[in-house]
């Protein structure tokens, strides 16, 4: 996570309420090691770049923060032209059993969700409430994709954070002269890189434009012997398989190389040869 490293430069020196809300972001390269069945392709790997950022900011200024965060995520996807997804709020549970997942503070909990649920509903954003989705740091807003085989995705995320800061000795001085801890929002628009690469082709089963997707040509090495070579064919690259295109895919790749400028230095495959270094027996 990024959290810390943004947390040590909020710590750098001691910082003042009219610095606030501080805001830090960056693209950081993350990593987690996910079970090897729940890996899957682009959407869900092991090392992701993440669009992330820090807001510090006091509890008056909570709702600001999160309205910009909320119209900065609606703007990114209609540029992106994704509509199709749904808004979480995450909280946590309150059952017995899920105690032990969540920072042990119910004053504060309530709190943070109600400030949140708040801005949540001045966005005019239509949502649900995923009970037991929340960090265990505090309660959070989710944007979740389905994808065409049915699973849902989280794109991106925004967490209110009322216990770390607290955690790590993160402050401030106030306009009182006495040192305050300050709330700390998490939000990643764009999610990681990897996932926001992936959902256009993972949440529609339309075709996607030709240049996102070149034609793929597979090869597989053969063992095939020959008397000659005393092992490998002579002929270049007689030891690879390829597999063929489509004659529609053959034809459209002629008639754009025919028109490229670089189609002048084409040369026919007879008159490519392959040199071998001689070798002398010992």
């Amino acid at each position: 996570m990024n959290c810390p490293n943004h947390h040590k430069i909020f710590t750098a020196r001691k910082r003042s309420y009219r610095e606030l809300p501080m805001r830090l972001a960056e693209h950081g390269q993350v990593y987690r090691y996910e079970d090897s069945g729940a890996i899957s392709g682009l959407l869900r790997v092991r090392g992701m770049c993440i669009n992330d950022a820090h807001i510090y900011c006091t509890k008056e200024q909570i709702a600001g923060e999160c309205a910009s965060v909320l119209e900065m995520h609606k703007r990114v996807y209609a540029i992106l032209g994704l509509g199709d997804y749904r808004v979480r709020f995450s909280m946590r549970d309150d059952g017995e059993a899920a105690k032990s997942k969540y920072v042990d503070d119910p004053a504060a909990w309530n709190e943070s969700q109600e400030i949140l649920k708040h801005a949540l509903e001045a966005s005019g954003l239509p949502f649900y409430v995923g009970v037991g989705e929340g960090a265990f740091y505090g309660p959070k807003i989710d944007f979740q994709f389905r994808t065409v085989s049915g699973r849902e995705e989280t794109a991106s995320t925004l967490q209110l954070d009322f216990a770390i800061p607290k955690r790590l000795g993160l402050s401030y001085v106030g306009a009182d002269g006495a040192e305050h801890c300050p709330y700390v929002i998490h939000r990643a628009p764009l999610g990681t890189h990897e996932r926001f690469v992936a959902l256009p082709s993972s949440t529609s089963a339309a075709p996607s434009p030709p240049g996102s997707r070149p034609c793929k040509r597979g090869c597989s090495p053969s063992r095939k012997r020959t008397a000659t070579t005393g092992g490998r064919s002579s002929a270049p690259f007689a030891h690879v398989a390829f597999a063929p295109r489509s004659t529609t895919a053959r034809r459209a790749s002629a008639s754009a190389f025919a028109t490229h400028p670089c189609a002048k230095y084409r040369t026919s495959s007879s008159s490519v040869s392959v040199s071998r270094p001689k070798v002398r027996s010992p």
